[in-house]
């Protein structure tokens, strides 16, 4: 009989580790433990980190009363938590940990790949961009690919995020061009077109707005742009300009306020100066023959933008040679380095991520990765790091995963979230 008890309480313990959220049990999730705070001290006038440790670590009622209130998950570092053994039994971790690995601002530097991507912005080119040509997509639902528009049954339309009048327009000038069939090339291609005999030289063949819930970061962006053109009268002529810059996006709802990454407080990637309004001429001299006969790729210089605002961008059509634009990339530099350039290579973040969590040391308790706040531009990177877990970790435990809050942002960033990144 004891032998039985026993098999009972195993068996139930092994059940408890394995509990999947939302399914066998409802999360109830603290953001976040003392540790959050003694890691990254958001007060530090008031206490310094020993302090902050002393007085929490010394007091095992803050964590009964934690669990008082029913909580399930902490968001904390959970490797950490691994020397404060009383709390391994009581609460499931979300490993936040994972993004403070990289941290360029310490002495010595840390450095840890997974963390730094996780802020690789960028459009995948197979599955979304902004698409050009067509009839505008009206929706950012899962039929319309969330209304960028590429897809095998879209591509003869418009992305959501191009072309709205008046969003993104750039003020005191006006548009120019049209959606149309290119029958000059083979296959055929839908594009937005600017003709010398018919368009209006200096004014907008396209412009467009990402909404600044996608930018939580001070960055560096660059614009891809698949086009073709015509002949030009000489190859200093200039064939269109590129303008952008980042402006402050509308909250939203009435007194909506978002706190400042906690994750992020410290980057290297962030601008000392205010970005001011990008612009580069490109001329026929900045641009291969290939352009002449194929669509080909031009990349942008890079572009400093802000923080929590809307980025915009405009092409004006200068005229002097006929412009046949299909699609167009947005993209960072950490996005850049992966999958644009491949300097860095994205074996090298698995191998950092596998040694910095051998599988064998990852707790039954270790519920997930935790990455604040990710948008629909980091999705890539971060279906990626799910696939790599999902085929690393999961002999050791199930549950493991990256997971992310979305916060109070529109249901369509979850729904994308839920298809591509499978968090």
């Amino acid at each position: 009989m004891k032998k039985l008890l026993f098999l009972l309480v195993l068996i139930n313990a092994f059940a408890f580790s394995q509990r999947k959220p939302g399914i066998d049990y409802m999360p109830q999730i603290g953001f976040f433990d003392f540790v959050v705070n003694y890691l990254s001290n958001p007060n530090d006038h008031l206490a310094t980190q020993l302090a902050i440790f002393n007085r929490y670590s010394a007091d095992n009622w803050y964590f009964d009363s934690l669990k008082s209130l029913g909580l399930t998950n902490l968001v904390t570092d959970a490797q950490f938590h691994q020397n404060l053994d009383h709390i391994l039994d009581n609460f499931y971790l979300n490993d936040m940990g994972f993004a403070w690995k990289h941290d360029l601002s310490l002495n010595p530097p840390r450095y840890f790949l997974p963390a730094r991507s996780m802020n690789s912005l960028g459009h995948r080119i197979a599955n979304y961009v902004m698409e050009l040509g067509g009839a505008q997509v009206s929706t950012i639902s899962l039929d319309d690919n969330f209304g960028f528009g590429v897809t095998e049954t879209q591509e003869n339309t418009a992305s959501y995020w191009v072309l709205k009048p008046g969003v993104g327009q750039l003020l005191g000038i006006d548009s120019t061009g049209m959606n149309g069939l290119d029958i000059q090339v083979t296959p055929n291609v839908y594009s937005r077109m600017a003709l010398t005999q018919y368009h209006t030289a200096g004014e907008a063949i396209m412009w467009a707005q990402l909404p600044w819930t996608q930018f939580p970061l001070k960055d560096s962006l660059k614009i891809r742009i698949l086009f073709r053109r015509g002949q030009a009268p000489s190859n200093w002529a200039n064939l269109f300009t590129i303008n952008a810059t980042s402006i402050k996006g509308t909250p939203l709802a009435p007194g909506y306020i978002i706190e400042g990454r906690r994750d992020h407080r410290i980057l290297d990637v962030e601008p000392e100066t205010v970005p001011t309004l990008f612009i580069q001429e490109v001329t026929a001299n900045d641009l291969t023959n290939d352009h002449l006969t194929n669509y080909a790729w031009f990349e942008s210089n890079p572009i400093l933008i802000d923080k929590d605002k809307n980025f915009e961008f405009n092409i004006i059509w200068s005229g002097n040679a006929d412009l046949f634009i299909d699609k167009i990339m947005v993209y960072n530099t950490a996005y850049e380095e992966l999958y644009v350039d491949f300097t860095v290579p994205a074996q090298n973040s698995k191998s950092q991520l596998l040694a910095t969590y051998p599988p064998a040391e990852v707790d039954s308790f270790f519920q997930s990765f935790y990455f604040d706040e990710p948008f629909q531009l980091s999705a890539q990177y971060r279906g990626e790091i799910q696939k790599y877990i999902d085929d690393n970790y999961h002999s050791a435990n199930q549950n493991f995963e990256v997971n992310s809050a979305v916060g109070g942002i529109p249901k369509h960033f979850l729904d994308f979230d839920k298809k591509i990144c499978k968090t």
